[in-house]
């Protein structure tokens, strides 16, 4: 199982995808099961963190897949 990375992301909630992921040796999944997907578009931040300093961002990234049950919060 890979290392869990903690960060802090900004990024706007484009859409959730739901389906139903089969089951898969290349994938390593065992049984289908459904899956969720948040498709987020990143803010560009160069790396700053609101927690330890004033961010901001004025352009954005092109959208990227996550799974939502990774996202542990999100504001707004």
């Amino acid at each position: 199982e890979p290392a869990e990375i903690r960060q802090v992301f900004y990024g706007q909630l484009q859409y959730i995808l739901d389906f139903k992921l089969p089951r898969s040796q290349e994938l390593n999944v065992q049984h289908a099961c459904r899956t969720l997907l948040a498709c987020v578009k990143p803010c560009i931040t160069n790396g700053k963190d609101a927690t330890i300093e004033v961010t901001s961002y004025k352009r954005m990234s092109t959208v990227i897949y996550i799974d939502l049950q990774t996202i542990e919060c999100v504001v707004g």
